[in-house]
């Protein structure tokens, strides 16, 4: 019962107040530190074992969660984890329950939109076409409609490029309201400044 409960709670405590408040990094980290502080706490409080050894225990312990607080607060666990050897640079980053999202930008000079780690659209030239074509196009054979639904926000080109085709009235459903927040704040040049959070 306890571990099922523990379990639960756990589950909704770390889903809804730990992510939303530290984010998917600092709150891994913070379990991981408790985790290495549970064991280590058995480990001094056996008997069993040799005073000395409880020692070394403790100085690697302590040791270990300073370099683990290092390495997250440097980010280098993103860095690796989105190949930015080669001078890429994060621009920004929203992480929230739902989903951690960044914008990276990239030593060929456009950016990329990345959500949970991976790739979903890029400012390049062709990319930025298709996602003007997917306003367009429903505009030329659509002529005269007043109200447009669109399904993702992304980079905000196609909401704008919307807008310019004369929407009145635009919805916009995203299953990852970080994705709004940071490209609508960030990518100005590009969405027109359409939504304001």
């Amino acid at each position: 019962f306890v571990f099922l409960l523990g379990a639960t709670i756990s589950l909704f405590l770390t889903s809804f107040i730990l992510v939303p408040l530290l984010g998917v990094y600092a709150t891994f980290l913070l379990f991981v530190i408790l985790t290495m502080l549970t064991g280590l706490i058995l480990i001094l409080r056996d008997s069993r074992f040799k005073r000395a050894f409880r020692l070394v225990i403790l100085v690697l312990a302590v040791l270990s969660i300073l370099m683990l607080q290092s390495l997250f607060r440097h980010q280098v666990t993103r860095i690796h984890a989105n190949d930015l050897m080669q001078q890429d640079t994060i621009r920004a980053v929203r992480e929230s329950s739902t989903a951690t999202v960044m914008l990276i930008d990239r030593t060929e000079g456009y950016s990329e939109l990345m959500v949970n780690g991976n790739a979903v659209l890029q400012t390049d030239r062709s990319n930025l076409m298709v996602q003007q074509l997917l306003a367009y196009l429903p505009w030329l054979f659509c002529g005269g409609t007043e109200q447009a639904y669109l399904g993702g926000y992304g980079l905000g080109v196609t909401a704008s490029s919307l807008e310019k085709c004369g929407f009145n009235k635009i919805v916009i459903s995203e299953s990852s309201p970080e994705v709004i927040a940071l490209t609508s704040s960030i990518l100005t040049e590009l969405n027109l400044s359409l939504i304001h959070i």
